[in-house]
């Protein structure tokens, strides 16, 4: 569950809808941020065709007047369990990746052939299809064939009321709250998409003039290249990865900078939020998110 879902959920809530949540596997930190009164539905299934049959039976029973659903494989398993269920319900996909990209990269031989076919297939019966910045729709046009004038351009949000006071909270990590030279943050998952490692290269070429640390935040598959790399370029002393935070913004706001290293990204969340916080970011001139 990603954090800009529970925001959207909730602030749906808050205006007295009911939400209710379907997920493949209901895991994850964000399910504790979900507001009460908001159901989550967990269809206990690891391969999408026994999710997409689970869930053809929850709409037949519930009935729901929209159906919102994320990402390519999400929206994909939205619009084939629609029909599936011989269900009236408008379905509304959300694009928060660049799937050109996304594909491009992956490992995955299914990823890199099938998901474009499947997507153009399926993309243009979605009700409304909905992409958080201009580059994603223009992206999604190429791939899909849904003509970006018929996609929703709307920013992510993460931004919440309680962010100042979590802002000030302590972090914990001397380093960040009794500081003593400059700190650079970085915030996201250790997938290969968000490039750590070039972050954690160009860290070292700071180091090596200067006094510096480096803080990451996040977990993920890369976590032991990224620690053998530091060990490597002699600055594991430097740099300090605890893991997911569900407080990133005490962090942000006591960083010198934060940046952001992605391959791509759809928006890029957490310049917002660094921004939020008051502290300067950096990013790379990656598709699509952080120029705009």
């Amino acid at each position: 569950m990603q954090r800009g879902q529970v925001v959207l959920a909730n602030a749906l809530a808050a205006r007295g809808i009911e939400v209710m949540c379907i997920m493949p596997r209901a895991r994850g930190s964000f399910l504790q941020q979900l507001a009460p009164g908001i159901s989550v539905t967990d269809l206990r299934a690891r391969h999408p065709i026994i999710a997409a049959v689970r869930l053809a039976r929850f709409l037949r029973r519930c009935r729901p007047n929209a159906l919102i659903a994320s990402q390519a494989v999400g929206i994909n398993t939205a619009v084939a369990t629609r029909a599936l269920a011989v269900a009236d319900v408008p379905v509304i996909g959300v694009q928060h990746n660049v799937l050109s990209e996304l594909c491009r990269q992956s490992k995955s031989l299914q990823m890199r052939r099938v998901m474009p076919l499947l997507a153009r297939m399926f993309y243009p019966l979605a009700d409304r299809i909905v992409a958080v910045s201009q580059g994603v729709a223009a992206d999604l046009e190429k791939v899909t064939g849904v003509p970006e004038d018929e996609i929703a351009v709307i920013p992510s949000t993460t931004l919440t009321p309680e962010i100042p006071a979590l802002a000030q909270q302590p972090t914990g990590w001397p380093w960040l709250d009794s500081k003593n030279g400059p700190v650079v943050l970085a915030v996201g998952n250790l997938r290969p998409v968000k490039d750590h490692a070039m972050l954690i290269r160009a860290f070292a070429r700071l180091r090596a003039v200067r006094s510096a640390k480096l803080v990451i935040l996040g977990e993920g598959e890369e976590r032991p290249k990224l620690e053998q790399l530091a060990r490597q370029l002699g600055i594991e002393q430097d740099m300090l990865m605890p893991g997911h935070d569900p407080n990133p913004y005490a962090a942000m706001a006591r960083a010198d900078v934060l940046a952001l290293s992605s391959r791509h990204e759809g928006f890029g969340n957490v310049l917002v939020e660094a921004i939020a916080c008051g502290c300067p970011v950096i990013a790379t001139d990656c598709p699509h998110g952080p120029a705009e």
